[in-house]
């Protein structure tokens, strides 16, 4: 499964946070839920269900951010922590 030290943060705009004002902290791999947003695991795959984003932090700059963004019905790789 996904690295031991990693962290699911449900609600990330909760108290005004934002994928952008977490990505400085020390939390690489972890996962960010937006409200009415889930996320359904089996094995080592999810697949995002419900009305938000899932933000995938990685602490890997891509257009000036260390996180990426999942919409509905996308999925995603723990082992290979990547977007399928």
């Amino acid at each position: 499964m996904y690295e031991e030290t990693s962290r699911l943060i449900v609600d990330i705009f909760a108290r005004n946070r934002s994928p952008g004002s977490i990505a400085g902290l020390d939390i690489n791999g972890s996962i960010g839920l937006y409200e009415s947003t889930a996320i359904v695991a089996q094995g080592d795959k999810f697949e995002v269900i419900g009305d938000g984003k899932v933000a995938i932090i990685d602490g890997k700059e891509r257009e000036g951010k260390k996180y990426y963004l999942l919409s509905t019905g996308e999925r995603f790789d723990l082992k290979t922590r990547a977007k399928l």
